[in-house]
């Protein structure tokens, strides 16, 4: 698997992603042959390569005339539909700028459709979010992952009038992501380049791989502090283990009856397992730890239940490498109700297992004990194995 991942933990717009990618390796004609089929002319790319802070990278050089042209998500539509580049390209492009259109709208009160984007739907940024995506599809990108927002400070000067730093689409845009609130003055993180990652990308910082090659793309501005983009594709061939967090608690003043349920709540906001240890705690009093493995997608919904639902006061996190054997699932029929299988290997040794919740149902239908249902259902699974 393929992982293009955007370091953009000192900024990022449109041109530096650009510009991180063709210092990453992608060629220039690739971009500018299928980019002169967009009706709207008067753009041109030409990569310069700039040290800056002593850090080499490129700048992606991407110059359009002055668009007064005020377009709504409509008519971007159609410039996109009508270039050569494939159905990909164009389908991830018009999400993006979907994502544009709905935060704008948003901000200013209004449908995504009456947007009429100027800033944000200058030639130059169709050429940026394109090139980006043709991006995508030339290094044959399967996972796009990202870092935290840089966010500074300051104003910039709209056709809205002056506006506080981050932008407000910026603002609505990361809602949600992790940002960092910097305190430098400048735009370090744009609209554009927050549309194209939300969109087409996670926010996520652990995971594993190796590195294959990078980039580092600049912009024009020069805020007199290190701001650039960094590229990293990554070659993800393990399938061995999963990165998963763990989240842990001890409780010694809780009623027991409580656990199931908050368990119970875990499972629901996507834990892979939930358990409980019996231990002693401070001044000789047991207590019970609260071990909770869960993706991180899941950490801050799974933290909230912990703080909500128990009485603890502190939650301890830390990732862990999870390796699993590879599982499939078969059915079988008894008594008229279906029983799942889970059939895993163990060093290629078949491993099957009757879903306990199934077999619990069946036996309270027929009365049967618990045990000689799990056991007919192997049986029944074998049969149909012929094994």
């Amino acid at each position: 698997m393929k992982i293009l991942y955007c370091d953009i933990q000192l900024g990022a717009s449109g041109d530096m992603l650009v510009g991180a990618l063709i210092d990453m390796g992608l060629p220039v004609d690739v971009i500018t042959t299928q980019l002169q089929s967009l009706s709207a002319k008067g753009f041109a790319i030409a990569p310069v390569k700039v040290e800056r802070y002593g850090i080499h990278g490129t700048q992606a050089g991407i110059t359009a005339h002055t668009d007064t042209t005020h377009r709504n998500l409509d008519s971007i539509y159609n410039i996109i539909a009508h270039t050569i580049c494939s159905n990909t390209v164009k389908t991830n492009a018009m999400k993006i700028f979907d994502t544009l259109a709905t935060a704008e709208a948003t901000v200013h009160g209004i449908s995504k459709e009456e947007v009429h984007f100027h800033e944000v739907g200058a030639i130059d940024s169709i050429v940026d979010i394109l090139s980006f995506c043709i991006a995508i599809e030339y290094f044959s990108i399967d996972t796009l992952y990202y870092s935290t927002f840089a966010l500074g400070t300051g104003t910039i000067n709209t056709q809205h009038g002056m506006l506080p730093l981050p932008a407000p689409a910026t603002v609505k845009l990361t809602h949600g992501k992790q940002v960092m609130f910097t305190g430098l003055q400048g735009e370090l993180t744009t609209p554009t380049a927050a549309a194209i990652l939300v969109t087409l990308g996670t926010q996520k910082t652990h995971f594993g791989g190796s590195i294959i090659t990078t980039g580092t793309g600049f912009g024009t501005r020069d805020y007199g502090f290190p701001s650039y983009t960094r590229t990293l594709l990554i070659e993800d061939n393990s399938n061995e283990y999963e990165v998963l967090s763990v989240l842990e608690c001890t409780i010694d003043d809780m009623n027991p009856e409580i656990y199931p349920h908050v368990a119970e709540l875990l499972f629901e906001a996507g834990a892979r397992d939930v358990y409980l240890q019996q231990v002693i705690m401070k001044k000789g009093r047991p207590g019970v730890v609260v071990s909770v493995l869960c993706p991180f997608h899941a950490v801050d919904q799974c933290t909230q239940i912990l703080f909500r639902q128990t009485t603890t006061l502190g939650v301890r996190a830390y990732t862990v490498n999870r390796y699993s054997l590879p599982r499939e699932f078969a059915t079988v029929t008894l008594y008229g109700e279906e029983i799942r299988i889970k059939q895993s290997y163990r060093y290629q040794e078949l491993s099957p297992k009757p879903e306990f919740e199934d077999c619990k149902k069946v036996a309270l239908k027929t009365g049967k004990p618990l045990y000689h249902i799990m056991e007919e259902a192997l049986k029944e699974y074998y049969k149909q194995k012929k094994l």
